[in-house]
C-alpha cells in the first residue's frame, strides 16, 4: 500500500503471479519427475542387463562344471572297468600258475575275487536315462563283519 496505489487494486495482478509462479513451479515439478524416472529406467535397464549377463555366466559354469563332472564319472568309470579286467586276468593267471593242491582254498580265493571285480565292473552297475545320461549305482560291498574278510 502506499499513496499512489492501493492494495486492492493489484489484486488480479499479484493473483495472476502467483497462478504463473505455481505453474511454473508445478511445470518444473513435473519435468524434474519425468527426468527422475527416466534416468531410473535407464538404472533399472542396467540392472536387469547385468543380471541377465550374471545369470548366463552362472548357467555357463554349472554346464561347465556338470559336463566336467560327466567326464570325471566317465573317465572313473573306466578306470573300474580296467581294474575288474586286471583282477578277472589276475584269476586266471593264479588259477594257470596254481597247483592242484591248494585248488580249495584257490577257488574259494577266485570266487572272492571275481565276486569283488563283478561288484566294480561299471557294466553290471549302469543304466541310461533319456538323453543319453548314463547313471552308475554304487556297488553293494558285503558286510565285512558278518561275511568275514577274504584275501
Amino acid at each position: 500500500d502506499n499513496d499512489d496505489r492501493k492494495l486492492e487494486s493489484c489484486l488480479t495482478e499479484i493473483l495472476v503471479q502467483l497462478i504463473l509462479a505455481g505453474e511454473i513451479q508445478y511445470r518444473h515439478g513435473a519435468t524434474a519427475g519425468y527426468q527422475w524416472a527416466l534416468k531410473r529406467r535407464r538404472e533399472v535397464e542396467k540392472e536387469l542387463e547385468a543380471a541377465r549377463a550374471e545369470a548366463a555366466r552362472k548357467a555357463r559354469e554349472a554346464r561347465i562344471q556338470a559336463e566336467k563332472a560327466r567326464r570325471e564319472a566317465l573317465l572313473g568309470m573306466a578306470a573300474d572297468l580296467r581294474q575288474a579286467e586286471e583282477i578277472r586276468a589276475l584269476v586266471r593267471r593264479v588259477g594257470e600258475t596254481h597247483s592242484e593242491a591248494s585248488a580249495g582254498s584257490a577257488k574259494a580265493w577266485s570266487a572272492w575275487a571275481l565276486d569283488v571285480a563283478d561288484r566294480l565292473d561299471p557294466l553290471h552297475r549302469l543304466t541310461f536315462e533319456e538323453g543319453g545320461r548314463a547313471q552308475l549305482t554304487e556297488p553293494e560291498w558285503p558286510d565285512l563283519k558278518t561275511s568275514g574278510a577274504a584275501g
